[in-house]
């Protein structure tokens, strides 16, 4: 009788873009040697760094193959780990930044859940953010499943970007990843213009880019607690010129934040370990926890 054979286990491509930073990206490449899960292909995009970023040895590198594209003049995250997706040949894509680690059964794990699920495209592991290797929190509703990733995309991504692995095939299909625009200096866009905006007045997420300008989501809070969501225009060349603003008054009720350990919407107890511990400085995986989406 001939024996089975062993089946074929899916190359995993890891893509870290990295600027400066070399000890803990070196961390991180270490978290990725130590998986358990073989084949592994590590593609390191150093976004101009200064020195340029030394790729490690091939003994250091435990049987990943490690390359390590340089970009001369510094792009961000986005366009980086773009760079690095265009170079990878992996059946599933993962992200890791280079401030963050992982457990070793991380990636193991992750394509086991997939495995299981061949309906889905994409699975991500819950992390707990760190500073200075302390413990802090459990990102808000990563211990979550989803059977779509939309509405809940909506309220709050529930995944960090270090915690997925996607199949090659949805990785093509959303296509690339966007330069992110980055303003290093602060500088004072609004203040207060109407009642409802005294008591407090921010933006919701990032400037979206038209080509009419700068879409920026607003929010204010006026006296009796009274929420309003605006919407300011401005312009392309120069944002600290505003073309327009819109405000609209709107009911909202104060939603209380849930307890992330212990609860019955977590799924685990307090004594459990979450998949992912990661940003801002270390991460790690529990293989009991595979979530997925479709």
């Amino acid at each position: 009788m001939t024996p089975a054979r062993p089946s074929r286990r899916p190359l995993v491509t890891v893509v870290m873009p990295i600027h400066d930073r070399f000890a803990l990206a070196r961390r991180a490449l270490e978290s990725i040697y130590g998986q358990t899960h073989r084949p592994v292909e590590a593609i390191v995009v150093d976004d101009a760094s200064s020195p340029p970023f030394a790729p490690p040895s091939v003994a250091d590198s435990k049987g990943v193959e490690v390359r390590v594209r340089r970009i001369d003049e510094n792009v961000g995250p986005g366009a980086a780990r773009e760079a690095g997706r265009r170079l990878a040949s992996g059946e599933y894509i993962a992200y890791l930044d280079s401030d963050d680690a992982w457990h070793p059964q991380h990636l193991a794990g992750l394509v086991g859940a997939l495995d299981r699920h061949s309906d889905a495209d994409m699975s991500w592991a819950p992390s707990i953010e760190m500073h200075e290797g302390d413990e802090r929190a459990l990102r808000r509703y990563n211990d979550e499943v989803h059977e779509r990733i939309l509405p809940a995309l909506l309220w709050g991504r529930p995944w960090h970007t270090s915690a997925c692995l996607w199949r090659r095939t949805l990785s093509d299909g959303i296509g690339p990843w966007k330069a992110i625009n980055v303003w290093r200096q602060a500088t004072l866009l609004q203040t207060p213009k109407y009642p409802w905006e005294l008591l407090q007045m921010g933006n919701c997420g990032s400037p979206i880019e038209t080509p009419e300008g700068w879409l920026v989501i607003t929010h204010g809070v006026g006296p009796v607690r009274e929420y309003v969501l605006g919407v300011s225009l401005l312009d392309l060349e120069n944002p600290e010129k505003e073309i327009g603003r819109y405000l609209v008054r709107v009911e909202a009720r104060r939603r209380y934040g849930e307890c992330a350990f212990g609860s019955r919407r977590c799924g685990y107890p307090r004594s459990k370990v979450p998949h992912v511990i990661c940003n801002r400085l270390t991460a790690k995986l529990h293989p009991e926890f595979p979530v997925h989406i479709p």
